[in-house]
């Protein structure tokens, strides 16, 4: 029998000491690199694709991406929220693009989420500027969620999946293309197909409740 598939490497590229902008302390770092690789009997044989290079925190588990490195904690910090919080419109709008089409209230939904999760205000204008960006863009799902999971552990990423279902369901209807566009996100973010199946397994099963609560 002939074993293949795919698997991920993260090579390891530099290691020290950062001041690290989630657990606000002096930490050991590793600055890794994932690549994707076609693999026979286990063995990486073709090289697929490679993502960008991050820094994963030993202390608090959090990952960044490798500009954390070059700057102060106070400097560095502002500058990678507002990289995350530039990132997630963007991947919330990508989202609401998934269908082919933005109703009303999927940009109502957008500009709710996207304030709540940033420190900053989404004006309605910026919303709907970046709506009107990525119409046509070629930055697509997958490559947008995969500088955001750059910056993300694990609950931040979850926090990302839980957002952009938030933005598929917001018409009423979880289309196909949604669902496959959520799991493209989570790959971009690296998360398991699995383990984005089950999370949005839970949450369709949590809005059918509120549903049925609110029809009573």
């Amino acid at each position: 029998m002939i074993i293949f598939g795919t698997k991920a490497t993260r090579k390891l590229l530099d290691q020290g000491t950062f001041d690290c902008p989630q657990c606000q302390q002096t930490a050991n770092f590793e600055k890794r690199r994932a690549r994707k690789w076609f693999h026979l009997y286990f063995i990486p044989i073709i090289p697929l694709e490679t993502f960008p290079a991050y820094v994963e925190c030993k202390a608090c588990k959090g990952t960044f991406v490798e500009g954390v490195l070059n700057a102060s904690t106070g400097a560095t910090s502002d500058a990678i929220r507002a990289e995350f919080e530039t990132t997630a419109l963007a991947i919330l709008v990508r989202m609401a693009w998934a269908d082919g089409k933005i109703e009303p209230e999927e940009v109502d939904a957008i500009e709710h989420v996207v304030n709540l999760m940033c420190a900053r205000d989404f004006t309605r204008a910026e919303v709907e500027a970046e709506i009107a960006a990525a119409e046509n863009s070629l930055d697509d799902a997958l490559s947008v969620a995969t500088r955001a999971g750059n910056m993300l552990n694990d609950e931040g990423k979850e926090m990302i999946v839980n957002a952009v279902f938030r933005i598929a369901a917001a018409d009423g209807v979880f289309s196909r293309e949604e669902e496959d566009t959520i799991l493209e996100i989570g790959a971009g973010l690296g998360l398991r197909p699995a383990h984005v199946r089950g999370l949005v397994r839970d949450l369709v099963e949590q809005a059918q409740k509120s549903s049925g609560q609110h029809t009573h």
